[in-house]
């Protein structure tokens, strides 16, 4: 008797094993799968944790070059390229996380540039999904300047009024929103990929690769019409100044994009309304700040807003619309002087 069941326990584990080990290979072929499909997630294996901009991007991810930044592995931008280098600095509109490497904004930015005579101009994807003012006054500061790059491309609105109109009690700060990257206390079991998988198939998330709002955000509260009447934009104001102000220091060029979205046809789940009139409130101040800073602005709201085929949902645009967008900016660039374009032979 204890023999049969010794070997029945035996037999058990041996199957459990298979499975476990069935399942991790599994993972590293869908991992590898997915290094070849067009667009990306925010999911938390796209960053990594950092002491002052809360999460930076993942050197080893698939599409990230060694230094976090969406571009190819075998490319690193120096301090002192000869390239004409620009820095595109926003969230997940901007690194583009419905399209593909080479249909995002910066990388057809760079096409466009080329296409209008720009000599060598090298275009920095410096977006990170999620990423709001403060991220991005820390990502300049700390990331961008050092590259020296002579034109520096700000588009802001969406996240920053995310973190108002999902949150109550305001702060200044963000603080009241975002957190200090924090996974918290997995369960022991949640280091087997098989159990992971059942507490999955029964309700419970699965701990493997969550979505970076899981672990840099506290959960939202309130209601976003609420919250949005509890606060108000003279932070974002401050921060963009803020923005333009360091750009101005180091000797980088500033550029104020209004951020166009779609909210006719990809309205989103909660309040629509509240969120249109925050993008509505936002894009005058960029306005403003543009207007009495003397910054370049880029209306690129007024252009594309409300186009269902430039939009993949209420604020990432598909590739046609990047390439728009592209054009857009591209066309400013030139037009005003910012870029030089080589003489016709």
């Amino acid at each position: 008797m204890s023999r049969k069941l010794t070997f029945t326990v035996l037999a058990w584990i041996g199957i459990l094993v298979v499975l476990e080990l069935g399942l991790r290979a599994y993972d590293v072929a869908r991992d590898a799968a997915r290094e070849r499909t067009p667009a990306t997630s925010n999911r938390v294996s796209t960053f990594v944790p950092h002491p002052f901009l809360t999460y930076a991007g993942n050197p080893a991810y698939f599409d990230h070059n060694a230094q976090g930044f969406r571009a190819p592995k075998d490319l690193r931008y120096e301090p002192h390229a000869t390239a004409f280098r620009i820095a595109c600095l926003g969230g997940s509109s901007t690194y583009d996380t419905r399209t593909s490497r080479e249909d995002s904004y910066p990388h057809q930015l760079e096409l466009a540039l080329v296409a209008r005579g720009v000599a060598a101009p090298e275009v920095i994807n410096a977006g990170l999904g999620g990423y709001s003012t403060p991220n991005m006054i820390g990502m300049l500061a700390l990331r961008i300047v050092p590259l020296a790059p002579r034109i520096a491309i700000f588009d802001a609105g969406f996240n920053d009024a995310w973190n108002r109109l999902l949150y109550r009690n305001f702060a200044d700060d963000y603080s009241h929103a975002m957190r200090s990257w924090d996974s918290g206390p997995a369960p022991l079991w949640r280091s087997s990929r098989l159990l992971d998988r059942i507490a999955a198939r029964l309700g419970s998330p699965s701990r493997r690769d969550p979505h970076i709002h899981q672990v840099a955000w506290y959960p939202p509260n309130g209601t976003p019409a609420a919250n949005w009447r509890a606060s108000s934009s003279n932070a974002f104001e401050r921060n963009l100044v803020t923005l333009v102000a360091i750009a101005r220091a180091h000797g980088i060029r500033p550029v104020l994009l209004t951020q166009a979205t779609d909210f006719a046809s990809h309205p989103v789940e909660h309040d629509n309304a509240a969120w249109d009139e925050a993008l509505r409130e936002y894009t005058t101040v960029i306005e403003r700040v543009a207007r009495e800073l003397g910054v370049d602005l880029i209306d690129v709201r007024a252009a594309m807003s409300d186009r269902a085929a430039y939009f993949a949902d209420v604020l990432h645009m598909t590739a046609e619309g990047n390439r728009e967008r592209a054009r857009i900016v591209a066309d400013h660039l030139v037009t005003h002087g910012l870029v030089t374009v080589a003489a016709p032979r």
